[in-house]
This record gives C-alpha cells, structure tokens and sequence, in this order.
C-alpha cells in the first residue's frame, strides 16, 4: 500500500483515481479499478433514480473496494439534482461533479450522506470555488484532458499560479499532482517550477 494524502483521504490503496468517462465508466471497469486499489467511478448521469442505485448497487455487490459517482450536472434536470446526487452520495465513497460551478448546496447534500465531495475544474476561479463550497479535494482539469475539457490551459501552470499565493487553500481542498502521487507526502510543499 502506498500512503498518500489521496488514499488517507479516500480511503484505497493506490493514488489512481479512474476517470469518469461517460458510457465507458461502466460498474464493471470501476470494480476492477476498485479491486486493484485505485478509486473506480461510475458515470450516473442522466439516469433515472432507480438505475442511479443499481449501478452503484451492482459495484458494491462486485468490489470491497473504494468507488465514486461521476455526475456531470449539466445532463442532469435540476428537478432531479438533489435526488440524484443523495442516491449517489448515499452508495459511493466520493461524488465527482463536473460540468458545473461549485455549489455548495449539492456539497452539503453528499456531505450529509457520509460521502466525499470532488468538484472537476478547469480554472484558479473553480479551483478557489469548489475549495470554498466545501469540496473535500478538487480534479484540476487542462487542456490535456481531451474530449470533455473544462480547462482552458495546461493542468500544471494553472496549478501553480493558482497555489502559489495561498498554499492553505490547498490543504483543504487535496490537491496533488501526478508526479508527487508516486511518493509518499510528509508535508506540503510550494510548487516549484524550473527551466532544468
């Protein structure tokens, strides 16, 4: 097992949180995800209440293992927000909001349930945002990304320019970065950027 503020946070036993990638981030891939360590996610979007649980049911039913619920929330009518996102935040360890501002309202309803509140951004203001609703990490999101971005620059600058003034933000909000995930982390350090 290798310790991370990620893992303590969440709870699995490797620094690798699976994308919820639409109609991909099926129950099956986030079990098998769960089950080697990582944290597996379920898109529910979109669906009715009931296939809300079942998906998440049928993940339970395949893993011991740490799993979330990837809401995009602009697919979701807000006649059925609060709904889905307890039905969510009732069955996963983490509920993973993207396509959205930070509302600090859908936080207190996951909080509420027991459950981990993420929030997907793609700028310092979301950052800063999702930190602020009460988020219990962020996914800084770039241009990398591909597809389904919400970012309009590359993940790691914005990162830096966005903690650099204020580190404290950061150790309520669990940021990383994929080269500190590979090591264990004993305390917070400035991100340093280099021409070397």
């Amino acid at each position: 097992m290798l310790s991370t503020r990620f893992t303590e946070l969440v709870g699995c036993s490797v620094p690798i949180q699976q994308a919820g990638m639409g109609s991909l981030a099926t129950p099956a891939l986030a079990a098998a995800v769960a089950n080697a360590g990582g944290l597996g996610m379920v898109s529910v979007y979109g669906d009715p209440l009931p296939q809300v649980a079942e998906r998440l049911d049928t993940v339970r039913r395949q893993t011991t293992g740490v799993f979330g619920a990837n809401l995009i929330m602009r697919f979701i009518a807000p006649a059925l927000a609060r709904a889905t996102v307890e039905t969510a935040a009732a069955r996963a360890r983490v509920v993973d909001f993207f396509y959205s501002d930070p509302d600090p309202a859908l936080v207190a309803r996951v909080h509420a349930q027991g459950a981990l509140a993420c929030w997907q951004v793609g700028s310092c203001a979301e950052a800063v945002a999702a930190v602020e609703a009460g988020c219990d990490f962020i996914i800084a999101q770039g241009i990398e990304a591909g597809a389904m971005s919400v970012g309009a620059s590359a993940c790691w600058p914005c990162s830096v320019r966005c903690w650099r003034p204020s580190p404290s933000r950061c150790s309520r909000s669990g940021c990383g970065w994929a080269r500190a995930s590979s090591r264990p982390r004993k305390r917070w350090r400035t991100p340093r950027t280099s021409t070397r």
